[in-house]
């Protein structure tokens, strides 16, 4: 039974002893506090003496810098401000340069000056040159048609059955023909044979000669110039004078080189084609509907239409290399030949016949003459005279 009245045991000792270290410890703790505290205290004094240290200063440098400033401007002052922030910035800013290598020494970049300056005058030069040239072809084209068209304004359109008809008079002086005539006309026929014939297949001979008297012109039922089948040929319009309208008569600008049904060549001309010889080096236009043959070679070429008219080049060496006239004075002797008779071009210099179905020509360089001939056939009637005129006047030989 517990006895209140008992001493207490040796355990109380123990108890008192902790509570004492306990106390111990609260009055350490505090000690630790205190100190802690006191630190502060003394830092914030620190802080606080460092701020009027750093205050006192600013207003050191600020009344240093007034001091500095009297009887400066306001303007003064601000350029003062702008060059130490210029300054400042220079410091602060960190400049890269390229690497030696890669720098380039005065006589290349003096070189590449000079090749910039002449690319550029290059590429203005050719600007011009091309402006000159568009300038040339689209307001100067109509100017040179109008040109070639010029000479031929006085046009005067060649003969129909018609009018020979007319001509045709019972006077016996026009059948009266001297022997002499005769004789020539014979003495022609025979030497042009001896020139300018061939055969194909023995089916016709194509004989280069004059045309006979009984052969006649066909009739041109619009007074244009062209014949009837030389308006089917180049699709032109037989019932007037002018089939594209632009005032020039469709033989002017057949005989012009230009296109009767359009405002561009004859080239263009769907009816027309060009003939290239590549063994003697000449071009011509010809009807793209004649079927062309060669015969034995290049040096005798036919067109031929399909109601066997036929038009024949025939080449043949100039030995002597002689000029034309000289050839044709040989070939001819005592034949006059009319100033009007003579043809030259840039490429070779012609004599035509006095039927004007021949024509007779040589290379400026004398190595050839060529032999242009037309040949109506069995029918008589010079159905593509113009045609074969047309083919002379765009016979070109090259260099």
């Amino acid at each position: 039974m517990f006895n209140p009245f008992k001493k207490p045991t040796s355990t109380e000792p123990d108890s008192l002893d902790k509570n004492k270290q306990d106390g111990e410890k609260r009055e350490e703790k505090k000690e630790e506090n205190s100190d802690i505290k006191n630190n502060l205290e003394k830092d914030s004094e620190k802080k606080d003496f460092k701020r009027e240290g750093e205050t006192e200063n600013i207003q050191a440098e600020v009344a240093q810098a007034i001091q500095n400033n009297k009887g400066k401007d306001i303007k003064d002052i601000e350029e003062d401000e702008d060059k130490e922030i210029e300054e400042k910035i220079a410091k602060e800013i960190v400049i890269h340069t390229m690497p030696g290598k890669f720098h380039l020494d005065s006589k290349k970049l003096n070189k590449a000056k000079i090749t910039g300056i002449v690319v550029i005058v290059g590429g203005f030069i050719v600007i011009v040159v091309l402006a000159i040239f568009l300038y040339f072809y689209i307001f100067k084209f109509s100017e040179k048609k109008d040109a070639a068209l010029s000479d031929l304004d006085k046009f005067i359109p060649p003969s129909t059955s018609q009018d020979l008809q007319q001509d045709e008079q019972p006077a016996e002086k026009d059948e009266e023909i001297e022997d002499s005539q005769l004789d020539t006309t014979k003495e022609d026929l025979d030497k042009v044979d001896s020139v300018a014939t061939t055969t194909i297949d023995e089916e016709i001979e194509p004989e280069a000669t004059s045309t006979p008297s009984d052969i006649v012109v066909i009739g041109d039922s619009d007074g244009d110039g062209l014949t009837a089948k030389e308006e089917i040929l180049l699709g032109s319009d037989d019932k007037t004078t002018d089939s594209d309208g632009d005032d020039y008569l469709d033989y002017q600008e057949l005989m012009s080189l230009y296109n009767p049904v359009g405002p561009d060549k004859l080239i263009d001309n769907p009816n027309i084609g060009e003939y290239i010889n590549k063994t003697f080096f000449y071009s011509v236009l010809y009807p793209i509907n004649w079927p062309k043959s060669v015969i034995g070679g290049d040096d005798s070429i036919m067109f031929k239409s399909d109601d066997n008219h036929f038009i024949q080049i025939i080449i043949q060496p100039n030995v002597d290399q002689q000029s034309i006239e000289d050839w044709y004075q040989q070939q001819f002797v005592g034949e006059n030949v009319e100033e009007e008779r003579l043809i030259v071009t840039d490429s070779w210099q012609g004599i035509r016949s006095k039927d004007g179905l021949i024509v007779y020509l040589t290379d400026n360089s004398y190595n050839y003459i060529f032999v242009l001939s037309y040949n109506s056939g069995s029918d008589n009637i010079l159905s593509y005279k113009n045609i074969f005129a047309m083919m002379v006047k765009s016979f070109v030989i090259s260099d």
